[in-house]
């Protein structure tokens, strides 16, 4: 409890800003056998001032699992996408139709960016195979006119140090940007409206990292119904579902990288390149050719 006392300042003027929103998000990836995968970042936007009435909502569809008998209290088991509570699969559906009734009803908005991933493209990208920091930097891209109205609290599901590196080192390189006078030179407009700091947490204890963890379950099941993978009955009743967040979804961009002229998945997924995320191009890395003379070989007249 000591450790949070000195924040206390910090989120009771964050609880009282109208003007500020959570940015839970979840990273997925496409299942090995289908080729090429797809892995993408998926963001929920949940304003501080609805915080606590979405929180009850979220338990009052998990009642019967809160309280599974009269007199009795238990802790429900975690929403996660590949591991639903139920024991059947009417039950497992009901539950996820209860997250997406919770997200559409409430009107939050949800946003998506994803790259196809290829032997190749992961070889050019050995610092970011699976494009996690690729995806974070465009859905800045994508998230700039919210910035524009308000403040986010980047929420991740996760922890580790790859992690930390590709979500923390973009948000501290724009605050050392805006410290240094340079503000206008970040590519990410109102870059200065991101906390400072990445919160990361596991999913088991964050209410919103498991809703979001649904969603994302919900837009891979999209993916490979868009991709023209035949899907099981449960995951097609899941597709169902997947549908209806159709009006919440502020953003979504599947891309196929461009790598050395090549699009790295189908054709019709590439993008001509706007200058400006979500990124859509790739170029390879090149070392510089050595010297000719070795630096301790070079003589001179």
């Amino acid at each position: 409890m000591k450790i949070w006392m000195p924040f206390a300042g910090l989120y009771q003027r964050l609880f009282n800003n109208p003007q500020a929103s959570f940015l839970f998000m979840d990273e997925t990836q496409s299942d090995e056998k289908l080729k090429p995968r797809i892995s993408a970042l998926t963001g929920l936007v949940v304003p501080i001032r609805q915080y606590l009435e979405l929180r009850t909502q979220f338990y009052a569809a998990l009642h019967h699992y809160v309280v599974p008998k009269p007199g009795h209290i238990a802790m429900p088991a975690e929403m996660h996408g590949k591991l639903l509570p139920g024991t059947s699969d009417e039950e497992k559906i009901a539950n996820v139709a209860a997250i997406v009734k919770l997200v559409i009803s409430n009107r939050l908005k949800v946003y998506r960016i994803g790259y196809y991933i290829t032997d190749d493209l992961q070889a050019a990208t050995p610092g970011d195979q699976w494009m996690l920091g690729t995806s974070w930097g465009s859905m800045l891209h994508v998230l700039e006119p919210v910035l524009a109205g308000q403040m986010l609290i980047p929420v991740m599901d996760g922890f580790d140090l790859n992690m930390v590196r590709s979500f923390s080192s973009t948000v501290r390189w724009c605050n050392v940007m805006h410290a240094a006078g340079s503000g206008r030179n970040v590519s990410i407009n109102h870059s200065q409206q991101l906390l400072s700091e990445v919160v990361y947490t596991s999913s088991e204890y964050s209410v919103f990292t498991q809703v979001v963890d649904v969603l994302a379950y919900l837009r891979k099941i999209t993916d490979m119904k868009n991709d023209g993978w035949p899907l099981p009955p449960f995951k097609a009743s899941l597709f169902a579902l997947a549908q209806k967040l159709a009006p919440v979804m502020a953003e979504e961009h599947i891309i196929a990288m461009t790598l050395d002229d090549v699009p790295q998945g189908p054709k019709h997924m590439a993008r001509k390149r706007t200058g400006k995320g979500p990124l859509v191009a790739c170029w390879r890395i090149i070392p510089r050719d050595p010297p000719t003379v070795a630096p301790h070989q070079a003589t001179s007249d």
